[in-house]
Parts: structure tokens; sequence; C-alpha cells
């Protein structure tokens, strides 16, 4: 390719950076409500490249002022990514959110506090606590409903508070995406209280959850307590069966 085509090529793709950057966040919102049906916000204001907002609601989760940026160095790697902050209600949180060139939509963080995805993940919250290591990509949704994910999240130092206090250990889940669905499988790394199992999604937009617990400490009564509250089966082991809508 001739130099001063390569540069016209470049000076193009720029423009059209900035012409994109211009565009208005609340407008953006509405495009992005039609991927993802769970997200709703209020007092949107700014552009798609840097911006905030008074609320964002991911179904059950609740963020609050939330701010986001355009990492300009990630364009170099072939990403478009925004780095996103703001609060919820177990404090701040900061996760780059993007798009890589040939791939689906990417979520990165390091250090994210577990007790701020228990309002996402659970009914009733746990009081869980420790931290996780998210690094999630090729997401892909259709009709409003998550359809693809790859990648793994990482749990380092899972507590409960209750009914008391009890640290668990480390565990592991890890996103697949197949012609049937979404696979996530579950396991711990030595932790005190073992899990394996699996939660298929699948295309017509249901899960199937299979799970097993095991206490590795029978003698303990608040990991046998655990137990019970976790599923059905004779001690120190239970299991956890359960199918219906996927919310996301």
């Amino acid at each position: 390719m001739k130099p001063w085509l390569r540069y016209a090529l470049l000076l193009m793709v720029l423009y059209m950076l900035f012409l994109a950057g211009r565009f208005p966040a609340s407008q953006a919102l509405g495009l992005l409500q039609q991927r993802v049906a769970a997200v709703t916000a209020a007092g949107v204001t700014g552009t798609v490249w840097q911006g905030q907002a008074s609320s964002i609601r991911l179904g059950r989760l609740q963020l609050d002022q939330v701010r986001w940026r355009l990492l300009w160095l990630r364009l170099v790697r072939g990403e478009l990514a925004v780095l996103v902050t703001g609060e919820q209600h177990h404090g701040r949180f900061d996760v780059v959110v993007g798009q890589q060139l040939g791939d689906g939509l990417f979520i990165r963080d390091q250090g994210l506090p577990v007790a701020q995805l228990d309002q996402l993940l659970f009914d009733r919250p746990w009081g869980v606590s420790g931290s996780t290591d998210l690094d999630l990509h090729g997401i892909r949704f259709a009709a409003g409903h998550l359809r693809g994910i790859e990648g793994e999240v990482v749990v380092h130092g899972l507590g409960l508070s209750a009914p008391a206090s009890l640290p668990l250990g480390d565990y592991r889940a890890m996103f697949s995406s197949t012609g049937q669905g979404i696979n996530i499988a579950l396991q711990d790394v030595n932790a005190a209280l073992g899990v394996t199992g699996s939660v298929e999604v699948r295309p017509d937009g249901s899960y199937v959850m299979n799970m097993k617990f095991q206490a590795r400490d029978p003698g303990n009564r608040d990991l046998m307590q655990i137990l019970q509250l976790l599923g059905s089966g004779g001690a120190p082991q239970a299991t956890l069966n359960r199918s219906g809508p996927w919310p996301y």
C-alpha cells in the first residue's frame, strides 16, 4: 500500500471516530436497549466517548453516578474500550468495557469486590466478601438477550457473613459458547466448600443448573448449615438442580 493511501485511510478512521465521539449518549442508550433488554438508565448526558448517568440498572443490579471515558491507547491494540466508574451499594467500582476487532464485547476488571455482584446474581443478599477477576469476551446479544460469552471469572477469598462469618476459598467460573447455547462450568480451587457443576443457557432463553457441594470439614457446623441452605442431600454433600427462564 502506498504511504499516501495509508495516511489517507488513517485520517478517515480518525475522522469517523471523531464523528462517533460526538454521538449523544442518550441516543446510544436507546440503541443499547435494543440489544440488551435488561438495561435502563436515568440522567444520561455527554457522548458515547465521555459522559455520565445518574443511575443505570441492569436487571436487579443498581449502579449510581456512573461515568465513562474512552481509553484512546487501546485503539492501537484494535480495541474500542471505555473505562466505566461509579457507585454501587457495596462501594465504588471501575471496569473496562469495549469491543475488539473481529470479536464481540468484552469486560475486564481485577479486584472487583464480590459483594458488588451479590445483588446481580441472587434474589436475596448472602453477605459475601472477597474479590473477583473478570476476563470475559465474545459477549453477544440478540433480540435483547445474551447469546454468547467466552472467558472466565475467578473469585479470590470468597467468604460469607451470614448465618456466621465463614471463609470458603477460591472459585472459578469458565464460560463457553456453542451452537447449543452458553455453558458455564463452575469449580472450586481447594476450597473449604467444594463445588462442581454447570449452568447451561439454551437458545430458547431457558437455563438448566446442576450443582454439587461438599463440605471438606464435616465437623464445621457453620459449613454444614450452609449446605442445608444450598440444596438437598445427605451430609456432608448437597445438590442443587434448577431450571427456568434465563433473566439476561
